[in-house]
């Protein structure tokens, strides 16, 4: 299972599509408080990779930033690879060598990006769930 953690939904809505070429059907959370309800929700499969942005929207005044993110599912899941994202180079150069990949907004080269989830996930999980509702 693959996580994507973003608020922009275009940009969720980006990130679907090309993971549908690799038969990857995400789940999504959009706030930073609702990644976080599903980071500490005990009986819920815990992702393979996830894709993290850095900057994240809050919900109902209550504001939980990425990095805060970020070491919560560390600590919650310790073997769940972590991509972060941001288009503020300066805070994602902070997570380089931390995170599994860093990545600049916006993705330039998809297929690129793409290539290296694949190869992110060779644990032998399989992250291929089925059709994607539309």
């Amino acid at each position: 299972m693959l996580l994507i953690i973003e608020d922009n939904l275009d940009l969720v809505e980006l990130y679907k599509m090309a993971l549908s070429l690799i038969q990857i059907c995400p789940e999504v959370a959009v706030t930073g408080p609702a990644a976080l309800r599903r980071i500490e929700q005990p009986d819920a499969p815990v992702p393979a990779l996830t894709i993290l942005d850095l900057h994240l929207r809050g919900e109902n005044g209550v504001e939980v930033n990425g990095a805060d993110l970020f070491d919560k599912m560390q600590v919650c899941w310790p073997d769940t690879k972590i991509i972060v994202s941001s288009a503020d180079i300066e805070w994602c150069r902070k997570f380089q060598g931390v995170a599994d990949m860093v990545i600049e907004k916006p993705i330039v080269d998809v297929s690129l990006f793409l290539k290296d989830v694949q190869g992110m996930l060779d644990s032998g999980q399989s992250l291929m769930g089925g059709p994607c509702p539309r």
